[in-house]
């Protein structure tokens, strides 16, 4: 193929591309839209949407049934309201409220609430911090709240503060290990985690991009200047160049059109070794903009995914409001997960009646885990029908491994006078997990009638419903915005397309086509059809013969051109160095190692991803507190040594 007719073909994919970005709008990739209607005028006031949960921390800070004036509807007498709130409150949130002295309150409500299930009694530990500025409170907050990630953060900062590193040390892990069991800080967690990743790859891909597509302007401005006429002056080759590469760009395309005309002047003009990470950058482009920043929209648009999820997670926290009970109820005949909810709160009201009916419908439907089986086997064991309750826990622990069943089944034992069974059954939890089980032992003589612990719903049932926000797709759309606002970035496969036709196209136009080179030790072009042909690929014709000590040369020469090409080399070290550190893939490109280039960059961008210069999605909605910045800290410093490993590297390999 001539050199004209590649330079045809290269155009007619443009066009093609840019018929492709004009063509839209793509089906699907307008934004959501939702018109709800005015609520009346005498309407009551409407609950807050889930959302606000993100961006309104203070809105459960405390139950809502706490708060002076409680549910009662606007008018309602004072009387009224008292009696609404009693009602809903839990046996925890009754211990709470009624008892004195803090330190006995906070011990109480440590064994009422591991027997409730309460994995972490928030609401308790996020009015504690907030009331104590200082951290005075910091203990107490972590152990009525100890799965909470932002009450062990405020933990470790008070002990730190303190001088106590290692105590601040064992609590930073506890929060660490609380980040994924908690929903909301996992939730908050994971939409920041996938925001850095895809910020990773989308701009990290585009910087390396940037950088290769701009060592190859040169050499392919002058070679389309080759192509078209001999007389071109340089700056126009330039601006020729420029305009094509701009090109998609300049029709509304933004960063990923800029990317695309990188990618071809990379892969047509640039050096054939840079090809597989010219392709590899522009995957992690589309893998940034589609598939990960769609993960982080649906993780942050998952508070307002499903009303009846988030009431069950209210009444898992002990956090419900009377409006959330009449959610769940009303959704209890065709919802499995309201049904339990519904079957929790009855048994921590201390209705076991109606928790056993509960739990013994949940009993024989299909959706049967060990947590639901091990709950409803203690609703029999407090109601004194332990034959039954063994059963169930039985049923548990066959199909799961759990110090909390076994505890449950000794206890279940030691009530039925069945000494054997009990001990066998206490040192099999034991054996799982001694320190769960030696503090399980200390809440025991509170219990007058037998301590049972409740396990709480896993969040993977939760975060499964919540996780499917049909609000995710028009928020990654607002997020992607960013990176690619044109009809090529609505779909994924439209993305995908646009790539791969860019690619082809660029490969054609280079095939069987001899770029021109600048010389590595002197900077003196070598053009095949230009200048004399050069007895190497990457050294000029007098480098080659004088650098490289060619025979039938003058010591001399040789001599002066060596010091000539290192004081050169000396005067541009600095400048490469500084270079190298502040801009991704600058070193690595220079050293002629492009994937570790690509490395660079995607880590330069990861840190910066993760770090707080990117302004957060939504606050901290007092969950994750401490443990997860650090969490994201760590993933930015990751960052951070992956470009600083490819720039010592690159150095690391030019020396040799």
């Amino acid at each position: 193929m001539t050199d004209g007719r590649r330079f045809a073909a290269l155009a007619a994919v443009w066009v093609f591309v840019l018929g492709l970005g004009l063509a839209g709008p793509w089906p699907g990739a307008g934004p959501a839209r939702a018109d709800d209607p005015a609520p009346a005028p005498d309407a009551a006031p409407a609950e807050p949407a889930a959302g606000a949960l993100f961006t309104d921390p203070g809105a459960f800070v405390v139950p809502p049934a706490w708060r002076a004036g409680g549910s009662a509807a606007p008018g309602a007498g004072a009387a009224r309201g008292a009696a609404s709130r009693s009602i809903h409150r839990t046996a925890l949130e009754r211990l709470w409220l009624e008892a004195a002295d803090p330190e006995a309150r906070v011990a109480k409500a440590e064994g009422v609430a591991r027997q409730l299930g309460v994995a972490s009694y928030d609401a308790a530990g996020r009015a504690l911090l907030l009331a104590t500025p200082d951290g005075s409170a910091a203990e107490q907050a972590a152990r009525v709240a100890h799965g909470l990630p932002y009450a062990q953060g405020a933990l470790a900062s008070a002990r730190l503060r303190g001088g106590n590193v290692i105590g601040a040390g064992t609590a930073l892990l506890a929060g660490f290990a609380a980040l994924d069991r908690h929903l909301e800080a996992s939730l908050w967690l994971r939409a920041h985690l996938f925001r850095a990743v895809a910020f990773a790859c989308a701009w990290g891909g585009f910087a390396f991009l940037l950088v290769a597509g701009a060592s190859s302007l040169r050499r392919a401005a002058h070679d389309v200047g080759d192509v078209l006429s001999d007389e071109m002056p340089s700056w126009q080759r330039l601006l020729l160049v420029g305009a094509l590469v701009l090109l998609p760009a300049s029709f509304g395309q933004g960063a990923f059109g800029l990317a695309l005309g990188l990618l071809g002047l990379g892969l047509a003009a640039g050096d054939p070794k840079q090809r597989p990470a010219l392709i590899a950058a522009a995957v992690a482009c589309w893998l940034g903009a589609q598939p990960l920043l769609g993960a982080a929209s649906r993780a942050l648009a998952a508070f307002d995914a499903d009303p009846v999820a988030l009431a069950a997670w209210s009444v898992e926290s002990d956090a419900a409001h009377p409006g959330e009970l009449a959610r769940l109820a009303a959704a209890a005949s065709d919802d499995a997960l309201a049904r339990r909810a519904l079957a929790v709160h009855a048994r921590r009201t201390g209705d076991l009646a109606l928790a056993d009916e509960r739990y013994a419908a949940l009993v024989d439907g299909d959706a049967v885990d060990p947590a639901l089986l091990n709950n409803a086997g203690n609703v029999r064991f407090a109601r004194g029908r332990l034959d039954e309750a063994i059963e169930l826990y039985q049923d548990a622990a066959a199909q799961e491994r759990s110090a909390v069943l076994f505890f449950n089944l000794a206890q279940a034992y030691g009530s039925d006078i069945r000494s054997r069974e009990q001990d066998l059954a206490l040192a099999r939890a034991q054996s799982l997990d001694r320190s769960l089980v030696g503090e399980l032992t200390g809440f025991e003589p509170s219990f007058e009638t037998g301590l049972a612990v409740d396990l709480p719903t896993p969040p993977g049932v939760l975060r499964a419903r919540l996780l499917d926000a049909p609000s995710a797709p028009a928020l990654a759309s607002a997020l992607r915005d960013g990176f690619a606002p044109g009809a090529l970035g609505r779909s994924a496969l439209v993305m995908a397309l646009a790539l791969a036709a860019v690619v082809a196209a660029s490969l054609l136009a280079a095939r069987g086509h001899v770029p021109a080179r600048w010389c590595r030790q002197c900077g003196a072009r070598c053009c095949p059809r230009c200048d004399d042909p050069p007895e190497a690929l990457s050294v000029c014709r007098d480098c080659a013969r004088t650098v490289q000590r060619k025979d039938g040369v003058d010591a001399g020469r040789q001599g002066a051109r060596r010091v000539e090409v290192r004081e050169r080399a000396r005067r541009l070290l600095p400048l490469w160095i500084a270079a190298s550190l502040v801009l991704p893939a600058v070193g690595a490109l220079r050293g002629r190692r492009p994937l570790l280039a690509l490395a660079g960059a995607l880590g330069f961008a990861l840190a910066v991803g993760a770090s707080p210069l990117l302004p957060a999605l939504v606050p901290d909605p007092l969950a994750a507190g401490l443990p997860g910045r650090a969490a994201l800290g760590l993933v930015a410093g990751l960052g951070v040594a992956a470009h600083l490993a490819s720039v010592g590297l690159s150095r690391s390999g030019r020396r040799s």
